[in-house]
């Protein structure tokens, strides 16, 4: 035999070997992790809020500073009108964008650095000057300072990159000002009712006044009789409305206080949006909206197999649905809550966006799902939920190993799986614990405790079957090499 064929059965050997070790051991890659980070900006004095005079000249003086250790900055400072999204998020408007009569961004004169490099741990003084007119009014004014790295589209967040920014609100309110707090519900409406899923009740609350306010809400949801079904309040905003913009108040229900559903027919809503600070009324809307099929928390799933644990102005503590779904969950920073916690264990995978055993890149967690536990909650605006899911030996599919078992959720909107935090197997108690933020329990998700299967031999068969074939065939095939050299050097010394 030649040394080029033995050379090319050595290389295939060795890749025959290697593939045989990822066959016998197939590993699940981990998913990358998504970090999310303010960029080590921070800024001194975020907020001009000053009561002013006619003619009067103001100087505010900030101090924006880079994290020791976050990347050099070239930054931007730009004087913008005061807009605001439908989530309370401000918005920094451009001049041909900036139309609202309260506007005060003519106001802004002068900006001392407009633009800075700034290397970490240090900081750059930046001065705004306002110079106030002479025919001011009396209604208060509104601009914004925005201070931000390099964009490559408008500052009012449409074809733009990824840009780092602080936005300053500027508030001047002339000394006589005559202030008139008021908005209307320009537009509500209830989303079609679908069992398993939230009803979700929308309102649009407009700033009609000249002042900028904080609201709360309150809805109330009444059957065909009148008998009130539940009451849903709406927190404090974290922001003022302002001025010529609107809020999207959303109240969501998924019946978790009335562990039997909500039967077929019609139902009205009452909702109230009330000022934060005195708790009179801004305004008031009824709807109505129809159910047309029995209405329950968790879709395809029996009512009894549910476990529900409701609170009122309470620390939830631990929630233990061991007994109906295996689950325990030890609830963290909530604060005192008014609401419920729905636990249930699906007879098999529910009808999800994403499957479970889907590839990486399709957002699965290409594993093999044990159980999928439904959790929702309602009434919680903060904390850290521990999810604790016990299991059973016999429940683990044959070559699972207890060392591969993790937890994993849906990530909203249910575009991948992700991994717990935290996790710890405690294959002595069976038992998989995991970490999630409670906002991503609001209106239902679901949790799954998967793991992945190593091959056994017997599993293995077919694939070492097949490598046995190729290797079959390239040795046959260096038989026929072989023949043909030989045929070769039989004419080559009869022409001799």
């Amino acid at each position: 035999m030649s040394k080029k064929v033995l050379a090319g059965a050595g290389i295939f050997l060795i890749l025959f070997l290697a593939l045989m070790q990822l066959v016998l051991a197939q590993p699940v890659l981990a998913r990358p992790l998504t970090q999310a980070s303010n960029g080590g900006l921070s800024l001194q004095n975020a907020i001009i809020d000053e009561k002013v005079y006619p003619g009067e000249v103001l100087v505010h003086r900030m101090m924006v500073s880079n994290q020791t250790g976050a990347p050099p900055r070239d930054l931007q400072v730009e004087i913008a009108g005061f807009g605001q999204g439908l989530d309370g998020g401000f918005i920094p408007l451009p001049a041909d964008q900036d139309v609202s009569p309260y506007s005060a961004r003519s106001f802004i004169t002068a900006i001392s650095n407009p633009s800075f490099h700034l290397e970490p741990g240090k900081s750059v003084e930046v001065d705004a000057t306002i110079t106030i007119p002479q025919n001011l009014g009396t209604d208060t004014r509104y601009a914004m300072i925005y201070i931000h790295t390099p964009m490559t589209g408008d500052i009012s967040g449409g074809n733009v990159g990824q840009i780092l920014g602080i936005s300053v609100p500027v508030i001047l309110t002339p000394q006589n000002a005559v202030l008139n707090p008021i908005g209307v519900i320009d537009q509500a409406q209830v989303a079609p009712v679908v069992s398993g899923q939230p009803i979700t009740i929308e309102t649009y609350l407009k700033n009609t006044g000249n002042r900028h306010f904080k609201v709360t809400a309150r809805a109330v949801i009444t059957d065909s009789s009148g008998a009130q079904v539940t009451e849903i309040d709406f927190p404090a905003t974290a922001t003022s409305l302002f001025p010529t913009f609107r809020r999207l108040i959303a109240f969501t229900y998924s019946s978790l206080d009335n562990p039997q559903g909500l039967k077929v027919g019609k139902y009205q809503v009452d909702v109230k949006v009330l000022h934060a600070d005195d708790g009179s009324l801004v305004d008031e809307k009824q709807l109505s909206f129809e159910i047309t099929q029995p209405y329950a928390p968790f879709a395809g799933v029996d009512l009894y197999t549910v476990s529900t644990t409701c609170f009122n102005n309470q620390v939830p503590g631990t929630v233990d649905a061991t007994a109906k779904a295996d689950t325990k969950i030890i609830f963290e920073g909530t604060g005192a809550v008014t609401g419920c916690v729905a636990v249930v264990k699906y007879p098999q995978e529910p009808a999800l966006k994403v499957p479970f055993e889907a590839n990486l890149s399709k957002g699965g967690m290409a594993a093999t799902g044990v159980k999928f536990i439904g959790i929702n909650v309602t009434g919680f605006n903060q904390g850290l939920a521990h999810v604790e899911i016990y299991y059973h030996p016999g429940e683990l599919p044959g070559g699972m190993s207890t060392d591969s078992l993790f937890l994993a959720t849906l990530v909203n909107p249910n575009s991948f799986w992700s991994k717990l935090g935290a996790l710890e197997v405690q294959s002595g108690a069976q038992l998989v614990k995991g970490d999630i933020d409670v906002a991503n329990l609001v209106n239902g998700n679901t949790v799954a405790l998967g793991g992945t299967k190593s091959l056994s031999l017997a599993g293995a068969l077919p694939y070492i079957g097949g490598c046995l074939i190729a290797l079959g065939l390239l040795a046959v095939l260096i038989l026929l090499v072989m023949r043909q050299r030989q045929k070769n050097e039989k004419k080559l010394k009869r022409t001799k």
